[in-house]
């Protein structure tokens, strides 16, 4: 109900109609029919997303009464690459979603054409919106856990704050697109956004099991990272978040909840933890209820030292990817995923 007829799904489409046709299938069937007016936007002209666009136009009206729109981005040519072409039709697209032509619009909430959306998808944003709306603390919020492999994530009730804007279905507010509009990048856009210019030391909030699956394997970045996503795990079952209280999430209360269960999780050395991962049944209570920590001292990812944050990505699992200087996940450099069962914790050296 808080997401209304102001928040808009923008779905960002281009030539790949096989993959649209998944994606859109889930967004209509998990719809919430009074709330949330899907736009489309396509890049080009390509019959056979032409058609999937229609035909799902056809399925949504059967059910619901909204607004769904399909617009068309045609670029200027002459981009160096596709994420020049990208980025500039996700600027198209925006401006559209934020232009008034598709009713009051306050929120957007960007999902690309390679990825399935969780049944409680939107009920994640409508819980979560309210936040976002009121923080200024908060840049975004997102339905993605870069570390949220099979083997790594439990919980499907429990969220996070973020220094790590992930993306890969995602919610904004527009006072945050009219700040970004005019300096929109020409490329690149997702790591321009994770630079302190624009982060400006806000965070995102995001779901310890992700609420989108990124299953496409040709596009414009060629599959990079490909061999992770393909073990992520979607969350397949309803959880009623708006029901649930989620205070924790707010900004003088998330330390306390979060980095003081990290601080009361014992400090041990890599051999130490190793141990513990590799025999559960040896953890005390205090480490079943807030598990380890690890240090590292490092964010070159390129360094074989064993106390890198490189080398303790590879030991836990985690991506071994730095961006702005935040490691994906990160909050306060601590990146938090589960090992064999057991909750990991890692912490810079200044933790």
């Amino acid at each position: 109900e808080y997401l209304g007829l102001s928040t808009l799904l923008l779905i960002i489409a281009s030539n790949r109609p096989d993959y649209l046709q998944r994606s859109l299938k889930y967004v209509v069937d998990y719809h919430p029919r009074t709330a949330v007016p899907i736009l489309i936007s396509q890049d080009g002209d390509h019959p056979r997303v032409n058609t999937v666009v229609s035909e799902t136009k056809s399925r949504f009206a059967s059910a619901s009464q909204l607004p769904f729109n399909h617009i068309h981005f045609e670029g200027h040519g002459g981009y160096e690459n596709g994420y020049f072409r990208l980025a500039d039709h996700f600027k198209f697209a925006l401006n559209a979603a934020f232009s008034g032509s598709y009713g009051n619009i306050e929120r957007v909430i960007i999902l690309e054409e390679d990825l399935q959306i969780a049944p409680d998808f939107y009920e994640f944003f409508a819980a979560t919106a309210p936040l976002l709306d009121r923080e200024k603390s908060l840049l975004t919020v997102s339905a993605w856990n870069d570390n949220g492999f099979k083997s790594q994530v439990k919980d499907e009730k429990v969220l996070y704050r973020s220094d790590f804007f992930p993306g890969l279905g995602w919610m904004m507010t527009k006072s945050l697109w009219q700040e970004l509009q005019g300096k929109w990048p020409r490329a690149y856009w997702d790591d321009w956004l994770r630079e302190p210019k624009q982060r400006q030391g806000r965070q995102i909030l995001r779901p310890e099991v992700c609420r989108t699956l990124h299953f496409g394997a040709k596009g414009v970045s060629n599959a990079q990272y490909s061999d992770y996503l393909t073990q992520i795990r979607l969350n397949d079952q309803f959880v009623p978040f708006s029901a649930m209280d989620l205070t924790y999430l707010q900004e003088d209360k998330w330390d306390r909840y979060y980095l003081e269960s990290v601080r009361k999780a014992p400090l041990l050395s890599l051999r130490e933890a190793t141990a513990k991962v590799e025999n559960p049944s040896s953890l005390t209570d205090n480490e079943k209820e807030n598990g380890i920590r690890v240090r590292y001292n490092s964010l070159d990812e390129m360094s074989h030292q064993p106390d890198s944050f490189s080398a303790l990505a590879r030991w836990s699992g985690a991506m071994n990817n730095v961006k702005a200087m935040v490691p994906r996940t990160a909050y306060k450099g601590v990146v938090s995923l589960y090992k064999n069962g057991v909750k990991v914790h890692l912490i810079p050296s200044d933790f």
